[in-house]
């Protein structure tokens, strides 16, 4: 296998990165919801979006350290904590571009930082440690370390989501379904053996912008939910036995 080559294929904001606007995430974990009854609540009060098809199946592969601290500072609610993944969509694997993703939580707020990529070769054909060293040497010095900081690749997330925006045009919604997670310890390359399936969770995330949180109860009507942590990285990571393994490994 020749040395992967990673090339950045889009720099939309100064500095070689996509960037998203502060948002507030506000996230509910429906376990064994009716997912159609969902859909049919979004659809009355929402505009449904559909961009290759009316369902995007993403999949993401996390990276962490050893110790899985962006896992466990998601578990313990730390205000400013940061996740890196790799992300595509549609297909088992990326056909032609993917991207490099940073994600930043600040308190209640969050953005993304985003980088379209192609690489050489097919991904899953990609040494993870080769992946690492090359995917570093071409993103912005602050970006690449933190990539080095957390170099592990720990496991891939997949599901089916579907998009809706408000009527305003102002606040996003997706809905969750099909999660399942292919755990990545000790691979050496991208794997989807043995998936491990999260059955029946539904999970609904309301994007707004600050200080818009009073439209969600109107865009939900009359779902009535309680906010709850549901990070699908978190959750593949207990449901693998990933999260409590690592932490038992860091403590001797």
């Amino acid at each position: 296998m020749n040395t992967p080559v990673f090339e950045i294929l889009e720099t939309p904001a100064p500095g070689g990165g996509g960037v998203t606007a502060l948002r507030r995430e506000t996230k509910y974990a429906l376990p064994h919801a009716d997912a159609g009854k969902v859909r049919s609540i979004l659809e009355a009060n929402c505009r449904a979006v559909s961009h290759a098809g009316p369902v995007s199946h993403v999949h993401s592969i996390y990276f962490d350290d050893v110790c899985l601290n962006a896992c466990g500072e998601n578990m313990e609610g730390v205000a400013r904590r940061t996740k890196v993944r790799l992300r595509w969509y549609d297909s088992p694997f990326p056909q032609e571009r993917f991207f490099f993703e940073v994600k930043r939580r600040r308190g209640t707020l969050t953005s993304k930082e985003r980088y379209c990529l192609r690489a050489n070769a097919p991904l899953e054909a990609l040494p993870y440690r080769q992946m690492v060293r090359a995917l570093s040497r071409i993103l912005p010095d602050s970006t690449g370390e933190l990539l080095r900081a957390r170099p592990c690749p720990v496991v891939l997330v997949v599901y089916a989501r579907r998009h809706y925006v408000s009527r305003s045009g102002t606040v996003r919604i997706t809905l969750d379904e099909g999660v399942r997670g292919y755990d990545q310890s000790g691979r050496a390359r991208p794997c989807r053996a043995m998936a491990r399936h999260l059955d029946g969770l539904v999970i609904l995330e309301v994007k707004t912008p600050p200080g818009a949180e009073d439209t969600i109860p109107r865009l939900l009507h009359p779902l009535r939910l309680r906010v709850t942590k549901s990070s699908k990285y978190v959750q593949c990571c207990q449901a693998l036995g990933a999260a409590t393994g690592a932490q038992v490994a860091c403590l001797q």
